[in-house]
């Protein structure tokens, strides 16, 4: 489960799961696991399909079986890069 709470930067643009190692500060990756601002606020699991289809299914299994591979980015208006992000891991 991912749950993010933004303080100060409350309205989140361009984030999702991306690839480790980040790029240098100031510099985006495309995602393989994209977020909307839309996405819901409802505690409990979505769809597994729900975003990317088979092909984001495929990105969760591999998300899932290793997360240390991979990294968040939650970008704002202000931030657009990423205003919070850090590498995935199991809890």
């Amino acid at each position: 489960m991912l749950e993010v709470q933004l303080q100060r930067h409350r309205y989140p643009n361009i984030s999702g799961i991306h690839v480790a190692p980040p790029p240098p500060g100031g510099y985006h990756k495309l995602s393989v696991f994209p977020f909307t601002a839309t996405t819901s606020r409802a505690p409990g699991c979505e769809k597994l399909g729900r975003w990317g289809g088979p092909v984001g299914v495929a990105w969760a299994k591999k998300i899932v079986a290793n997360p240390s591979r991979f990294y968040v980015i939650i970008g704002t208006g202000r931030y657009p890069n990423g205003a919070i992000g850090g590498v995935l891991h199991r809890s």
